[in-house]
């Protein structure tokens, strides 16, 4: 075997890894608009514009922050694909649910289905949620909850998802308190 071969091949795979730091619970600065208070530790991985936060694997439960995204950037950009819906600072709520179900299904989600979008603050200020279901590219069911705001012409989703059977129903209470406990730091 050429070694040399071996090294860069491993260098190329570690290169790829992501680091998680530890998210105790306390005040955290998600981004300069809004912070939030977790109850419990959490390990963190910034992928671009999405810092996601999970406590067993992100296949098996996750939280993703999307923050200030700006018109012309896919919504999500989760799916690695040039289709995403790009967003505009005048898409209504039903739009966004429509990209966001996109971008899902861009990524591998299989049979996403959107449902009970409503009106709800996020922090301080106007926003929507609704609910997701669908299945990972597996076959496992899994379910989601998506809470968003546009401030100053800008986009910032919370996107809470996790295996329908034990995971989801296990951190739904945990998303539900970080969800009230958005702090707007700065706006307008």
């Amino acid at each position: 075997m050429n070694v040399k071969k071996i090294w860069a091949g491993l260098v190329l795979l570690l290169s790829g890894c992501s680091t998680y730091t530890l998210v105790e619970p306390g005040q955290v600065a998600i981004c300069d608009l809004y912070s939030v208070k977790p109850g419990i530790q959490w390990s963190q991985v910034d992928k671009g514009d999405v810092r996601l936060w999970t406590v067993n694997g992100a296949e098996l439960e996750s939280i993703r922050f999307i923050s200030g995204i700006r018109e012309g950037v896919p919504i999500m950009d989760i799916s690695n694909e040039k289709h995403e819906t790009s967003f505009r600072p005048d898409m209504n709520e039903t739009e966004l649910v429509d990209a966001v179900v996109d971008a899902f299904s861009l990524s591998g989600a299989q049979q996403v289905k959107a449902r009970n979008l409503r009106p709800a603050a996020f922090g301080g200020v106007d926003g929507f949620r609704f609910e997701l279901g669908f299945m990972n590219e597996d076959g496992l069911k899994k379910e989601g909850v998506v809470v968003g705001t546009i401030v100053d012409e800008a986009l910032y989703l919370i996107v809470y998802t996790g295996a329908k059977i034990h995971y989801f129903p296990k951190y739904s209470g945990e998303f539900e308190a970080l969800v009230e406990s958005i702090r707007i730091r700065k706006h307008g």
